[in-house]
């Protein structure tokens, strides 16, 4: 059983969805533990770039192709 907190998720993803199929909270929550290593290793990627100057340009073009990367393999599953 989910908490309040995935409650109030599914709560606002529902009412923020743009098609038609539901979730449960624990639907969302498996959705979102597939997903947070990934998005802490974006966070850490972008604080690495960040703290940089402007010789970052290949890092950034490194991290955009790991994001597209997992755009696709997220897509493949059905996560989003």
């Amino acid at each position: 059983m989910c908490s309040t907190y995935w409650n109030r998720i599914r709560e606002y993803w529902m009412a923020a969805k743009m098609f038609t199929f539901e979730r449960t909270s624990n639907s969302l929550l498996y959705c979102w533990s597939r997903i947070q290593l990934p998005v802490n290793k974006f966070c850490g990627y972008m604080a690495k770039i960040e703290g940089r100057s402007q010789s970052g340009i290949l890092q950034a073009k490194e991290m955009y192709q790991h994001l597209w990367d997992l755009h696709l393999r997220m897509s493949i599953a059905g996560i989003y």
